[in-house]
């Protein structure tokens, strides 16, 4: 049987010897993404909450439920917000429209908001709340302004906020929509119940109550989740669990790349003593021509206390430095996706808080096109890695047949245990030298 040079904890670089391979540990919890978790959605709502899922709450105003909301993080530029947008309730042509809705903070400093909106081709048409177009309608850019949103604070008790201004919706134009938002920090959450939409003044919301919900999708149970801020409008993004196209395990994760949306999952990593950690994951598209890529950001904490960017290029790289107003471009490490699954891996240091917050987003130029993730890995080593002295200093390590070159300049890097067994890349081997997973 071949071995792999590595028998008894030692590893050869030519003619030097290096016995600092110590056991590994893996960080990432379900790497396979085999874990799912059932989500529900309440019944006739749209969600437009850049993958943040409403949840259905005891702690509610009337009834047996209310509509917990949560605001998310956008790596992009800080804007916290979610939102639920009524189908059945709409307006026509010479019609009034005007929200209601009982509301509260669990986590402070979290305001809701209303816009009315209707599509006109292409564009989408927002009622003036404010400003110089007060009291008309005007299309928007990215979204709805400040002028084209009436925001109320919300406090820790239930109140009913009633959005005094009744819009009434131009000649010939139609399906005019009440969109409810909370905005607030990232992970600020609010829970809001009763809600009516006025239609001439009689209330057209169905399950204004959130009284019914239905089950409609899975999320990863291990790992965070959503979809980065796009420019301009457009469908989500989604996320899905996918049992056919698989590289380990049960499950992949599928990301629908819909507006160049970014969908992502992250998950944080912490440290027990180590220095450094191998992180790793696979991906592929789907069989096209198109140009698919998956991303990978790392911060020193999760995004909302996070003040620090892992650098993968440039003069900075292979340190962590500030954020600053974004990810900077050697901040962000690109991987071009085939129609197989590949792997991609790197060294990282751990930052003085401990904590790695591994983001994997997928990217494309055509929408919408799928994404799979599966396979993530994050491996600490609890002692110092095998290191070369240069480029030039390499070994060979013969696993099943096939030869592997170790040079620590392209950051791949072996794991030995004391009985021989060990880690290179994706690739695993036994204490006898036989290979058990990778290629």
């Amino acid at each position: 049987m071949a071995k792999t040079g590595f028998e008894n904890g030692s590893a050869y670089f030519g003619n030097q010897v290096s016995t600092r391979g110590t056991e590994t540990s893996e960080r990432i919890t379900d790497g396979s993404f085999n874990n799912w978790t059932p989500i529900e959605h309440p019944n006739n709502f749209e969600v437009d909450n850049l993958g943040v899922h409403p949840e259905k709450s005891t702690d509610k105003y009337a009834g047996d439920y209310a509509c917990k909301l949560e605001t998310c993080f956008d790596i992009d530029g800080g804007t916290y917000v979610s939102s639920l947008i009524t189908n059945e309730a709409s307006a026509n042509a010479g019609e009034t429209i005007q929200a209601k809705i009982y509301g509260k903070y669990l986590a402070g400093d979290v305001n809701v908001a209303v816009y009315y909106a209707y599509p006109d081709g292409d564009d989408e048409v927002y009622y003036n709340f404010s400003g110089v177009n007060i009291g008309t309608w005007t299309i928007g850019g990215d979204g709805p302004s400040g002028d084209q949103m009436e925001i109320l604070a919300l406090t820790d008790s239930y109140t009913q906020k009633v959005f005094t201004t009744s819009a009434v919706v131009p000649a010939e134009k139609s399906g005019a929509v009440a969109v409810v938002t909370i905005l607030g920090g990232s992970g600020k959450t609010a829970v809001l119940d009763n809600l009516e939409v006025l239609v001439d003044g009689v209330d057209a919301a169905v399950n204004g109550t959130f009284e019914a919900w239905t089950t409609v999708d899975y999320t990863p149970t291990d790992w965070d989740f959503g979809q980065v801020q796009p420019e301009g409008g457009g469908d989500d993004s989604t996320i899905e669990r996918e049992e056919v196209i698989v590289d380990s395990g049960t499950y992949s994760v599928k990301f629908t790349i819909n507006n160049d949306k970014g969908p992502y999952v992250a998950q944080l990593i912490e440290s027990s003593g180590g220095s450094t950690v191998s992180l790793s994951y696979k991906a592929r598209k789907s069989e096209s021509l198109l140009d698919v890529n998956t991303e990978v950001f790392l911060y020193d904490n999760e995004p909302i206390t996070a003040t620090k960017m892992w650098n993968f290029g440039g003069v900075n790289a292979g340190t962590w430095t500030d954020i600053g107003e974004g990810p900077g471009g050697d901040q962000k490490k690109t991987l071009a996706l085939t129609d197989t699954f590949a792997a991609d891996s790197f060294i990282v240091s751990y930052p003085a808080t401990g904590k790695v917050y591994f983001w994997i987003v997928g990217r494309s130029a055509s929408m919408p096109e799928p994404v799979y993730v599966d396979t993530c890995s994050a491996v600490e080593s609890d002692g110092a890695i095998f290191e070369a002295e240069s480029e030039a200093n390499l070994a060979d390590v013969v696993v099943g047949g096939a030869v592997w070159k170790l040079k620590m300049a392209d950051a791949v890097v072996a794991y030995v245990l004391k009985d021989g067994s060990g880690k290179l890349g994706s690739l695993e081997w036994d204490a006898d030298g036989a290979v058990t997973s990778g290629a």
